[in-house]
Formats: structure tokens, sequence, C-alpha cells
């Protein structure tokens, strides 16, 4: 259990910064929200969120056409026997939680 917490938190720091060193989405804020891991099927799913939203589709699509070359610098920056391969899911939990409170406070406001 142990290791597999630290390995996520491996993976999301240093798979940030290579991102953020390494990657140019215009006009975009980029940001990896959560790592988990199936041991079973050896992959690693990474969740992000992209300011603005309408960016997210093609910051997915630039992650994906990286995804390879990420896991490369991983390795060469992890030193493990077994990294899971890369796969990247857009997180709408922040999408969602931004627009649960916009409705809040407009009900708020009519009141």
């Amino acid at each position: 259990m142990y290791r597999e917490e630290r390995l996520k938190g491996l993976i999301k720091k240093e798979l940030g910064w290579i991102i953020e060193r390494r990657l140019e989405i215009p006009n975009s804020l980029l940001t990896l929200t959560s790592v988990e891991i199936n041991k079973h099927s050896g992959i690693a799913v990474i969740g992000f969120s992209v300011w603005p939203l309408t960016n997210s589709q093609k910051a997915l699509k630039i992650l994906k056409k990286n995804q390879n070359y990420f896991r490369f610098l991983l390795i060469k920056k992890i030193n493990i026997k077994f990294l899971p391969k890369i796969e990247f899911v857009i997180d709408t939990g922040l999408a969602n939680a931004a627009k649960i409170e916009k409705i809040i406070i407009e009900d708020k406001i009519k009141k």
C-alpha cells in the first residue's frame, strides 16, 4: 500500500514537472489532479483539468499523442523496474464543483 501511494506521488510530481517544461498547450493552464494505478492491467490513469474548459479535448489529444514519450522520460527519472503505461483522462470534478457553486450563488441572489 505504501509503495503504491509513493509511486502515485512520484508519478504526479515528475510528470507534472515534465509537462510544465516540455509541453505547450496554447492559451491553457493544465493541472494534474489524480493518479490511479491498476495493478492488474499495469496502467496508470492520470486525471487532469484544463482552464479554460473549452481546451480540454485539445489538451487530451496532445497528451495522448505524447504519452509514450512521457513514460520514457518518467522511466529515466524514476528508478523503478516496472513503470505502468500512462493513460490520460479529463477530470471534470472541478468543473462540476464550479457549476454547482454558481447555481447556489444564483439561488441565493434570487432569494
